[in-house]
């Protein structure tokens, strides 16, 4: 058994005891969000218990985990503190390049807004979290008109800007695109938020980690210059994104009462 596995049962079998009350949910898997083959055009959902309409938080997982099923635990969480609980799986990084990711999410919240009474969810109101590589969507998402803003985000150690930290910019963008200084610009979040704006934002990352502190630093300055709401966890443990997730959870699930 892998450790990546390893790590997405011991995800999955802990968080169910992170909760205020006992876990109950209905769970409906590999759900196609589009019809044309692709096996990571799906999602997983975890509904709450009654009727809802619940708000929707939607799980982006990052590179290693490797597909919905590593973010499984995220999203059940969710489901126990009342909302419907969405982990999705999109193509991977590279194959294509960016922006195939974004319209594989886009796609996935359009299918998510059209089936409402089968996921007993309110798409009105819509948070979203981004874990490791899966910031980046996620902030990019935040950072984005209103169709596909979510009203509150959380990335945990995502990458948001491509112009003080190449690691990764040609498997996102593709080695061409990666030396356009155009390019990086726009697609770095933390420049963004000055023109588009953001909702509250839950930022998350380790002192002493893969992405460097900066990272989250420049975000929660770009928020703060901007006005807009946002918490800033710094970790101090040596851990990465999904890594310290029992260190942050309380805190993030405390912000998305707040906004959500």
């Amino acid at each position: 058994m892998t450790k990546r596995l390893l790590f997405a049962i011991a995800l999955v079998m802990t968080l169910t005891t992170t909760t205020a009350f006992t876990p109950q949910w209905q769970f409906l898997d590999d759900l196609r969000y589009k019809k044309d083959g692709d096996p990571n055009h799906v999602l997983d959902a975890y509904l709450p218990a009654g009727n809802g309409p619940f708000p929707v938080v939607i799980v982006i997982h990052g590179q290693r985990i490797g597909d919905e099923d590593g973010v499984d635990g995220l999203a059940r969480a969710f489901a126990n503190q009342g909302y419907v609980g969405v982990s999705v799986d999109y193509r991977d990084w590279g194959h294509p390049v960016w922006p195939a990711q974004l319209d594989d999410l886009h796609a996935a919240i359009d299918w998510i807004r059209g089936h409402t009474t089968l996921l007993k969810a309110k798409p009105s109101r819509m948070g979203m979290l981004g874990v490791s590589m899966g910031g980046f969507p996620a902030a990019m998402l935040a950072t984005s008109g209103r169709r596909y803003r979510p009203d509150v985000v959380a990335t945990w150690s995502g990458k948001m800007d491509l112009t003080t930290w190449s690691q990764m910019n040609g498997l996102i963008l593709g080695k061409a695109a990666a030396k356009d200084e155009k390019v990086l610009v726009a697609n770095s979040p933390t420049l963004r938020v000055p023109t588009h704006g953001a909702p509250p934002w839950f930022i998350a990352n380790s002192r002493c980690e893969w992405v460097p502190l900066s990272q989250p630093r420049g975000m929660a300055a770009a928020l703060a210059t901007a006005r807009i709401p946002y918490q800033l966890k710094v970790v101090q443990k040596c851990l990465h994104g999904g890594a310290y997730w029992y260190l942050v959870i309380d805190d993030m699930m405390a912000f998305f009462h707040r906004w959500l």
